[in-house]
């Protein structure tokens, strides 16, 4: 469940460097050229790197990489690692943006999902009252 709600709370949109603000938190697809470039910073066979524009100008895209995604799938966590990754070593950049709509609909099928689970394991009642209705015998009259 809280990977579902991590990942469906946010939507990454294609953006050229251009479009992106000092501070945002980004998303960087690299080619083979990226990879060799940023082998001595983020480890060899880097696919993707997370974390914050610093700026960007005709040489590429500076960037403090927080999380580096590898071609085998695995990921490392970073402090903020400063890298330059050449304009010609980019293929795509996305913006990591928090989504209400996502967000909201995910707690709501958690919600459902766990009244579903609760009732069917009989932690809650149906809500009939029954229980709750049927009046208390006086003491010792069993």
């Amino acid at each position: 469940a809280a990977v579902m709600l991590t990942t469906a709370c946010y939507t990454y949109d294609a953006r050229t460097p251009g479009e992106i603000s000092p501070g945002q938190d980004i998303v960087v697809t690299v080619n083979n050229m990226g990879r060799v470039a940023l082998a001595a910073d983020l480890g060899d066979d880097v696919a993707t790197a997370e974390g914050q524009l610093t700026s960007s100008d005709a040489g590429g895209v500076h960037m403090r990489v927080t999380e580096a995604v590898y071609l085998s799938g695995t990921s490392t966590q970073m402090a903020g690692v400063a890298v330059t990754i050449p304009t010609n070593s980019v293929v795509m950049i996305t913006t990591k943006q928090f989504s209400r709509s996502k967000t909201a609909a995910v707690v709501i099928a958690i919600g459902a999902a766990l009244i579903a689970a609760f009732r069917a394991f009989g932690i809650i009642g149906s809500g009939n009252g029954d229980a709750i209705n049927k009046p208390v015998p006086p003491p010792g009259n069993t």
